[in-house]
């Protein structure tokens, strides 16, 4: 069973932010691997922009690829 995956960008503007104050972007994947292969690219790009930065994937309970179980209908249900 695989899970979604989302990338955290998390950035600040100013070199001195408390890092409470930081921003923080998120983009949903279907796998760890769709993740960290845009993680490698869109982290180059914010770096240059906002060197206070951090990338990071995180794995959900949320599964992918619709592969989840019909629910047991309830026994106090009729025919």
């Amino acid at each position: 069973m695989t899970y979604w995956y989302v990338l955290v960008l998390t950035y600040s503007m100013f070199e001195a932010s408390p890092y409470d104050k930081w921003m923080s972007s998120y983009i949903w994947f279907p796998n760890y691997q769709t993740c960290a292969d845009a993680m490698d690219v869109m982290y180059d790009v914010i770096y240059v922009q906002y060197p206070n930065s951090i990338a990071r994937c995180i794995e959900t309970d949320a599964i992918s690829g619709g592969n989840t179980p019909p629910m047991l209908r309830p026994k106090n249900l009729t025919k």
